[in-house]
């Protein structure tokens, strides 16, 4: 409790006192010290209490914050673990794929010495055999000069290459870090992030192969793309051997259907030289609505509407291909041609303008709806007309049946008539 407090306690309680002195009511005095008694009582529970859930309030904000710290360090722990195994992962995959480290430096810089070492040793000997061969015959100074030359350039040699090798080691470090983590990149990639041409990148990429850098390393059959690991080369070759397998099949079945085209017109020829005019005039009508059909397909991108529009096409061209077999069928392609056919192709029309229209309201989405309804209605009609023309055909297929079972029958040749 503040001194403040205990200052006004103490100041009422010795007024209290004076006053029962004075007016001798030791009563009001014990009542009065029990008061303030009471109240002080209550006032130090009070404190206590607060200070109690003070002292709580503090416990439960460390606990807190420690469990935090604790989950943090947890968190980090865990986000470093996960860094060290991938880094490792990265580490085993770059040991895998590449031939890293210091054996290829060591290589360059062995071939570099042994070059050095040479050319001071070989080129000292051939000096020293030049002298000698002054004071005596040159005819028996010659073949060790020679053995020696050819050392001296084999020195040279050496050199050389273990600087390509050590210009060979830096550029392919490059080319790693280009790859990264991916299985396979483009020679053209490769080339357009280093800065030089096609040729000399080709060139740079098959000589790391014959050393060895790229462990699984493989370029294409076309040299186009670089390979680092089996998987991927093997991937690859099975996709463009699916490609091609496709191709060949796609091909194959262009020609049959390029050759059953021809046959097909070849035979469309034929009968159309018995045909009448007026037969003839229907079939042109018929097959020049088809080929609009397919233009209005090719210039409307909406997948269903042009799915509609194959059926379309397909049906109707059957319709004629139909005509052209059987010419008696001709007149009932009449109400087909004045006006089905002309008010698809106007519909159409509608629709190709409304689909290169600059704003798309809700009155042209209507429209479009209402139009691709109608596509779909007239599927159903042209695919109706189309059955009943084979009805017909159907139908003397029974009578013709009828008739001969009846004939033969009458001779006695059918089953029952024979005792079967």
């Amino acid at each position: 409790m503040p001194e403040q407090n205990w200052n006004e306690i103490g100041s009422n309680i010795s007024k209290a006192v004076s006053e029962a002195i004075d007016t001798g009511d030791f009563g009001k005095l014990n009542q009065t010290i029990q008061d303030t008694m009471r109240y002080t009582t209550g006032r130090l529970y009070k404190a206590a209490g607060d200070q109690l859930m003070q002292a709580q309030a503090r416990s439960e904000q460390q606990a807190q914050q420690a469990q935090m710290r604790s989950e943090q360090q947890a968190q980090q722990a865990q986000a470093r673990k996960a860094q060290m195994a991938q880094a490792q992962a990265r580490a085993e995959m770059k040991k895998r794929r590449y031939s890293v480290g210091q054996a290829p430096k060591t290589r360059s810089y062995t071939w570099t010495v042994l070059g050095v070492l040479g050319l001071i040793i070989f080129g000292s000997m051939e000096m020293s055999l030049g002298g000698i061969s002054i004071l005596t015959s040159l005819s028996k100074m010659l073949i060790p000069m020679l053995v020696i030359a050819a050392g001296f350039l084999f020195s040279i040699y050496a050199v050389v290459h273990g600087s390509h090798m050590r210009a060979t080691s830096r550029l392919f470090q490059q080319y790693v870090e280009l790859i990264g983590d991916g299985e396979m990149i483009s020679v053209d990639e490769l080339a357009g992030r280093t800065g030089k041409d096609r040729k000399a990148t080709l060139k740079e990429i098959r000589s790391m192969l014959q050393n060895g850098l790229f462990r699984e390393g493989v370029l294409d059959a076309e040299e186009k793309y670089l390979f680092v690991t089996r998987e991927a080369y093997e991937g690859y070759q099975n996709s463009m051997n699916m490609i091609r397998q496709k191709q060949e099949a796609q091909q194959k079945a262009e020609k049959q259907e390029q050759k059953r085209k021809q046959e097909a017109q070849t035979q469309s020829e034929a009968r159309r030289d018995g045909l009448s005019e007026e037969v003839l005039k229907v079939i042109n009508e018929g097959e020049s609505y088809v080929r609009k059909i397919r233009s209005y397909n090719e210039r409307i991108s909406d997948e269903r509407i042009s799915e509609k529009l194959n059926g379309l096409e397909s049906v109707t061209g059957k319709i004629f291909e139909y005509v052209e077999e059987h010419p008696e069928s001709a007149s009932e392609t009449k109400k087909l041609l004045r006006y089905y056919l002309p008010t698809m192709e106007r519909l159409l029309e509608s629709y190709v303008k409304l689909d290169d229209s600059p704003t798309q309201g809700a009155n042209i989405e209507k429209s479009r709806r209402d139009i691709e309804q109608t596509l779909d209605t007239l599927n159903e009609a042209f695919a109706r007309l189309f059955d009943n023309l084979y009805q017909d055909t159907s139908i003397n297929i029974a009578s013709d049946i009828s008739v001969l079972n009846t004939l033969l029958a009458q001779e006695g040749l059918t089953g029952k008539q024979m005792g079967m």
